[in-house]
Parts: structure tokens; C-alpha cells; sequence
């Protein structure tokens, strides 16, 4: 779902699959689809004009809570950090940090997993790496960050 909040996961709105189709309810259809792994990155829309994250954070634990409690406790859930961003973008890596650091927090205290993305994305300076940062904002991603990103989560699941 594009541009979808953690609090759209889960109080019962209806989202069009990003590749299209009929309009579903996120949870439904993350239930219906019977995982094994979940893995969730959200909220980079949603700290734009944000300064704490609070809101955030209170989504994302209640989503969490959400889908423990519909799913088998046999299901592996990562939750992966916000990822880095540019110097340019509406909120700093100072914000990003701390979102991620009460992300990493939210994960261990539900016995899930925490992916931290800096490492495959953010260059020397900290900052997301130029090559990877969408010229609108230096927030998104371009598509060789998508692929920095889906390489660094298959080596994670290799190794």
C-alpha cells in the first residue's frame, strides 16, 4: 500500500494494493495471506511536519499489538528502521534516530526483530548516500536504494 500509516493497518479503512485491484482492509488481508515473516517499514510520510513522532510510535505499538494477536505467534515480525534521509528533507537524522531508537525498543519489548537500514543506506556523513535519495524530497528512495535495500535484507536472511 502506497503511502499507508500504521494506523491504516489496522482500524479497518480500505487501501488499494499498490499493484491495483479491489480495495482491501490491511489486516484482512495481511491475516488472509497466512505469513511466515512479516516485515514493516512505515512512517516516513508521516514524520513530515512531525517533530517528536509520538503519534508515531503510539500507531506503530498498537499495530504491533494488532497483529501479534491475529496471527500465529509462530510468525517472525521485523519491524525496520525509518530510513536515513538528506540533509534537504522536511526532518533531520536527528528525528530519524530517535524514531528509530523507540522503534528498536517497541521491537524487543514484542519479541520482534529490528532491521536497521543505515547501514546499507547512509554514506560516510550519516546522511542517506546521494545515489539512493529521490531529487523530490531526499526522503524516498531512488530505485538503486530500493535495490541497496532488498540485497542488505536478503543477506540478513541468508546469513
Amino acid at each position: 500500500y502506497q503511502s499507508i500509516s500504521p494506523k491504516a493497518i489496522y482500524d479497518g479503512s480500505l487501501w488499494p494494493p499498490r499493484r491495483g485491484g479491489t480495495p482491501e482492509v490491511p489486516m484482512d488481508a495481511l491475516v488472509a495471506s497466512e505469513p511466515d515473516n512479516v516485515y514493516i517499514l512505515l512512517g516516513a510520510n508521516a514524520l513530515s511536519g512531525n517533530t517528536t513522532g509520538d503519534a508515531l510510535i503510539e500507531y506503530y505499538s498498537i499495530m504491533l499489538g494488532e497483529i501479534k494477536g491475529r496471527l500465529s505467534t509462530e510468525v517472525k515480525i521485523y519491524i525496520q528502521a525509518l530510513t536515513p534521509v538528506r540533509p534537504e528533507a522536511k526532518y533531520g537524522m536527528e528525528l530519524v534516530h530517535s524514531v528509530n531508537n523507540r522503534l528498536a525498543k517497541l521491537a524487543m519489548e514484542n519479541g520482534a526483530y529490528f532491521v536497521d537500514l543505515t547501514e546499507p543506506l547512509a554514506g560516510d556523513d550519516g546522511y542517506l548516500r546521494e545515489e539512493y535519495a529521490s531529487k523530490l524530497d531526499g526522503i524516498h528512495l531512488t530505485p538503486a536504494g530500493y535495490e541497496a535495500w532488498v540485497q542488505y535484507l536478503q543477506y540478513l536472511i541468508i546469513y
